[in-house]
């Protein structure tokens, strides 16, 4: 049997804040060890909040490599500049940025954009279909501010900056349709708000997503405004700007679903012609 598993020391306090999507349950022992149970089974799992292994994460994330600025020259890619890390640090502290992850060469530069942020229909030939599974980290389920277990998406970052640009935001939502706003938020930095309501033999502060779930939708939609994408979601008006951008793109574009060979200039206009 697994180490994770085991009997939390008594006595045991529970863990209260917001509302769980399950009847799961988190308590927090004598030792101060956070534990986690599933609806579905009695057998407690050690666990971490986020917030707590954040640096931790940011570490190992750095000693797996560091995002890299590239340039087209000459039909080849040259490095540019320094190696660094995605993102400069947030207004909340030296640890609120986007660890590295798999797409290390995206950048804000339009030759190396997420490549789905350049295509006009969504397509399912490239979606990941692997099981998602509970996050375990060194053996212990990782827990978001609600005390839910997040979700081990492959290619998402271990921190995301409450900063992050919304082409990179837009981008991760585009890889995996299973991805939600609420795994990237728990990926971000979270603030603390005092709630009298909260009995003070439990955990006395309540958490919060840092970045709403609005403010991120706003960032992507600027980016897809000055990118020319069309929201792959359906949502009120997204008809009517998918028949105009089809009536104005060349037919190169249509065909080969994707606005990579129009400037954004060109994209932004067919926006802003609404």
């Amino acid at each position: 049997m697994s180490s994770s598993y085991r009997t939390p020391k008594l006595p045991v306090r529970p863990y209260v804040n917001g509302k769980m999507r399950s009847k799961s349950q988190v308590v927090v022992d004598a030792d101060e060890i956070v534990w986690w149970r599933a609806a579905d089974t009695h057998r407690w799992r050690k666990a971490a909040f986020h917030f707590s292994i954040r640096r931790a994460l940011i570490a190992e994330a750095a000693r797996q490599g560091r995002y890299r600025t590239w340039t087209d020259k000459g039909g080849k890619k040259e490095k540019k500049g320094k190696t660094r890390s995605r993102g400069d640090c947030g207004p909340r502290g030296p640890d609120d940025i986007t660890a590295y992850h798999p797409q290390q060469n995206w950048t804000l530069e339009r030759a190396h954009r997420p490549p789905k942020t350049f295509q006009i229909y969504r397509t399912t030939d490239t979606e990941p279909t692997y099981p998602l599974e509970i996050w375990v980290w060194h053996r212990s389920v990782v827990l978001d501010y609600n005390g839910n277990p997040l979700r081990n998406f492959r290619a998402l970052p271990a921190t995301i900056s409450s900063k992050e640009d919304g082409c990179f935001l837009e981008g991760m939502l585009r890889e995996d349709p299973r991805l939600s706003w609420d795994d990237m938020a728990a990926r971000m930095p979270w603030r603390e708000i005092a709630d009298p309501s909260i009995p003070p033999s439990s955990y006395h502060l309540r958490f919060m997503a840092a970045v709403s779930n609005n403010t991120g939708g706003m960032r992507r939609l600027r980016f897809r405004v000055h990118a020319g994408c069309v929201a792959w979601t359906e949502r009120e008006g997204s008809e009517n700007l998918q028949a105009l951008i089809e009536a104005r793109l060349p037919a190169e574009c249509i065909n080969a679903n994707s606005t990579r060979m129009k400037h954004d200039a060109d994209a932004r206009y067919l926006i802003d012609a609404t």
